[in-house]
């Protein structure tokens, strides 16, 4: 049962990782992932487009939901993140996903479409995504970076800075590290990763 309860949970955080990536590939990268909803960016849209007005039928709108998955404090993966800001929680999860799921970020990327006119072609290298033969796509902080940020600086300033002072609490608490990145590569084109033992306290 608490295997069962464990990997429920877990299915949770891999589909809101999943809803973020979506909407990040749906709709562009200008605006803050944290405060985003369908209602807002309609409003932005509509407001800039006189003739041309975003029409999102209702069925389609929950896989844009990137509300944080409910707390169940009786849970210790809950109890761990439940003082994470949501960019920590995203973090986290983000560092264990192709863990939980092997090649879980290539067969997301690959499946998620852009709609309403934003254009995706070049999703992959805006992310600084990295790809390895023997693990598929692998997360890098530039794309956790460009999940919440897309292309506003002011954001990825203030992300930037969260990751170079370890403020982040998966950084902080040495839950998550970030691997050098390779030469002649942007600064934060290293990859999260975590040690087995945090993985096995985590899951476990």
């Amino acid at each position: 049962m608490l295997r069962t309860q464990q990997a429920t949970l877990f299915e949770e955080e891999l589909k809101w990782l999943e809803k973020v990536i979506r909407t990040r590939k749906s709709f562009g990268s200008t605006f803050d992932m944290r405060n985003f909803t369908i209602e807002a960016f309609k409003a932005v849209y509509d407001s800039k487009n006189e003739y041309i007005k975003l029409d999102i039928p209702e069925k389609e709108k929950k896989k844009f939901d990137v509300t944080m998955p409910a707390l169940d404090l009786n849970n210790h993966y809950h109890r761990l993140v439940e003082h994470y800001s949501w960019a920590e929680r995203l973090l986290l999860i983000l560092s264990i996903a192709n863990d939980l799921r092997p090649f879980y970020f290539n067969s997301i990327i690959s499946d998620a479409k852009s709609y309403y006119g934003y254009s995706s072609y070049n999703f992959e290298e805006k992310a600084g995504l990295v790809e390895r033969n023997d693990f598929g796509i692998v997360p890098t902080a530039q794309f956790f970076i460009y999940l919440i940020a897309g292309e506003e600086l002011a954001i990825r300033l203030e992300l930037i800075k969260a990751i170079a002072e370890e403020s982040l609490l998966p950084i902080k608490n040495k839950l998550v590290e970030i691997s050098e990145g390779s030469f002649h590569q942007p600064i934060y084109s290293g990859m999260f990763w975590m040690n087995k033992q945090n993985f096995i306290n985590i899951i476990c």
